[in-house]
């Protein structure tokens, strides 16, 4: 299990780098410390769905995190969608 959650570790830093590089993402974008807080975002609401959270409550923790994504973006979203 920690070798799958290095692996999508490691693909949202590759997507959160792409950002920044393509200009999609401020160039002071803080990627390692990105990085950490949508990794815990991911394993926070896999557990709260195993615990039964209802999908309703998991989205609406999700577009609350989102919008830190948000005020990082200066271009179309890149590895969104």
């Amino acid at each position: 299990m920690a070798s799958e959650r290095k692996v999508t570790r490691q693909a949202l830093q590759r997507c959160i780098a792409a950002g920044v590089s393509t200009g999609d993402l401020a160039p002071a974008t803080d990627v390692a410390g990105l990085t950490a807080l949508y990794d815990g975002l991911v394993l926070g609401v896999s557990i709260q769905a195993r615990d039964g959270v209802s999908a309703e409550t998991l989205r609406a923790g999700i577009a609350h995190a989102m919008a830190a994504w948000d005020m990082r973006r200066t271009g179309p979203a890149a590895c969104i969608g």
